[in-house]
């Protein structure tokens, strides 16, 4: 699933998956909606349309992310790469130091549970030269997990 590849110089994937025990429906909710991504994705101020406007998912969409990096606020611009509702969302994220590729597909367990599988690319100039590139793994790997548990605690209380 590969949300959109990038042409930079050996990009390192990263992939996740959870079960939540909630239904597709009430996860993607908390998915589409910019308001909702606050809640469980670490860091997130705001999600904003790039004409300003308020944010929202739709195919090719550009938003600005508010988000703080560390102790650093910052904004990152970014463009919705796929949105299939409710199966499937994929942004990329673009900052002056990195790109992050990151995708979602969401499939119903039957009425009550969903399986997400997160994939992610981390590309851009911080890896290997500004910061090490195992940091910027580890840091990456470990945001998404918590990402991904955040989200399931979020769906799983209804």
């Amino acid at each position: 699933m590969r949300a959109g590849q990038r042409a930079s110089a050996d990009p390192h994937w990263l992939e996740h998956r959870v079960r939540i025990g909630a239904p597709r429906d009430r996860v993607w909710r908390l998915v589409e909606e910019p308001d909702s991504l606050m809640q469980w994705v670490h860091g997130l101020r705001s999600v904003t349309a790039a004409d300003g406007g308020p944010g929202g998912f739709a195919l090719g969409a550009t938003f600005v992310q508010r988000v703080k990096i560390g102790l650093v606020p910052s904004a990152c611009q970014g463009q919705v790469t796929a949105f299939e509702a409710p199966s499937r969302l994929a942004v990329v994220v673009r900052h002056s130091l990195f790109e992050l590729d990151i995708g979602y597909d969401f499939t119903a367990e039957g009425r009550r549970a969903t399986a997400v599988v997160c994939q992610a690319a981390v590309h851009g100039l911080a890896l290997g030269t500004v910061i090490p590139r195992r940091k910027v793994e580890a840091v990456t790997s470990e945001l998404l997990e918590e990402h991904l548990a955040a989200l399931r605690a979020l769906a799983e209380r209804g």
